[in-house]
């Protein structure tokens, strides 16, 4: 990322700067991006599992990312994957 005067420059970002590694180096902007997906995650994870309550059954459409944070309470829920 490019540095101005120690400061860096938010508009040009690259993939691995909002990915938290869990490392000493771990920036404040891969805490807070780490937050906003968990955050994000846990309601739809809510948002799911209300509306499976009033319909019985939803689509959801999300990317491959969030299937795999919210996979392990998606299949408590529902049960182990199935292709149909």
């Amino acid at each position: 990322m490019e540095q101005h005067n120690g400061s860096r420059n938010l508009m040009d970002l690259a993939n691995e700067d909002n990915a938290p590694f869990g490392s000493e180096d771990t920036t404040h902007l891969q805490i807070l991006t780490d937050s906003m997906t968990r955050a994000r995650d846990a309601h739809l994870l809510s948002l799911i599992a209300a509306k499976l309550n009033e319909y019985g059954r939803v689509l959801v459409i999300y990317g491959d990312g969030h299937l795999q944070t919210c996979r392990a309470v998606l299949e408590n829920m529902l049960g182990p994957q199935a292709i149909v």
